[in-house]
């Protein structure tokens, strides 16, 4: 019985003051085209979850405190 084995690589993102990161896994026969569409949705998304983050932070400080 043949044992087929996948091996991918990894990609590690950091912003410049390297306090957020992502890691991006892929197969090495994906296209340069391909990992850089993948990477710009993850982007994309970690960004919206971050101005989430902030939004709810604000709302929170916001938030009157009731006695």
């Amino acid at each position: 019985m043949p044992i087929f084995t996948i091996s991918n690589s990894k990609l590690a993102i950091m912003n410049d003051d390297k306090t957020r990161g992502m890691s991006v896994e892929y197969p090495r026969d994906m296209g340069l085209n391909e990992l850089l569409d993948r990477v710009n949705e993850l982007k994309e998304a970690v960004l919206v979850s971050i101005e989430n983050e902030k939004k709810a932070q604000e709302e929170k400080k916001e938030e009157p405190k009731s006695e």
